[in-house]
């Protein structure tokens, strides 16, 4: 438990639910983390790495296993090489995932909305 007292939750990017796990077949995309020199405008994203990681809930933590040897570059820093931790690039893990479920979200919203007002 956080030492805030109130119980961690994870979510699975992958499968959207606090419980199980989902193999590295359910990872659309991953986008690698960027690296210096930042660019100081607007640039195409680079390629998404597909099916990079699965991922599992385990005591409200989010697992994720990418083999050493099979890491493409932009998926390891400092944190994970010294503690094993890819928060840093969690999001970028899961992009193509994460921006399907925001789209989806805000397309049932619109559409909920636009129900809403017709309904009045």
């Amino acid at each position: 438990m956080p030492s805030s007292g109130v119980p961690a939750v994870c979510v699975n990017p992958l499968t959207w639910t606090e419980k199980g796990g989902a193999d590295a077949a359910a990872n659309a995309g991953s986008l690698p983390f960027p690296e210096k020199p930042f660019p100081s405008a607007a640039v195409t994203l680079p390629a998404l790495v597909p099916t990079l990681t699965g991922a599992v809930c385990n005591d409200a933590l989010l697992d994720v296993d990418i083999p050493w040897g099979s890491d493409p570059h932009g998926f390891r820093d400092t944190l994970t090489l010294l503690y094993g931790s890819f928060h840093r690039n969690d999001y970028g893990l899961f992009y193509a995932n994460i921006r399907t479920n925001a789209v989806d979200r805000v397309a049932r919203w619109q559409a909920n909305a636009a129900a809403a007002r017709v309904a009045k």
